[in-house]
């Protein structure tokens, strides 16, 4: 995605059990990757981690420790939501 859309920030994190992905700086007009999809498919779909190499993957990207992140909430703050914009729930009965 890097290659694809080098205007994206993105965070890996080694959250435990698989890792988290942030990305931010999305614009949700951008068709860069639904244009290059068939592309990007060909060039990976043939690709196996243990040929490309775990460490080569590794290194493909700088990971964040989370605490790191939770240090700087101004990263968070283009993601909240206007609480105003919510209605308290409604409880249904049968």
């Amino acid at each position: 995605m890097q290659k694809h859309r080098p205007d994206l920030t993105i965070h890996v994190l080694p959250c435990k059990p698989t890792g988290l992905v942030l990305v931010s700086g999305l614009n949700p007009n951008d068709r860069t990757l639904a244009k290059k999809y068939d592309e990007i498919v060909a060039e990976w779909q043939d690709v196996e981690l243990v040929d490309y190499g775990p460490e080569r993957f590794y290194d493909s990207f700088e990971t964040t420790r989370a605490v790191d992140m939770l240090a700087n909430p101004t990263i968070f703050e283009a993601a909240q939501l206007d609480p105003a914009g919510f209605s308290e729930p409604e409880f249904v009965t049968p």
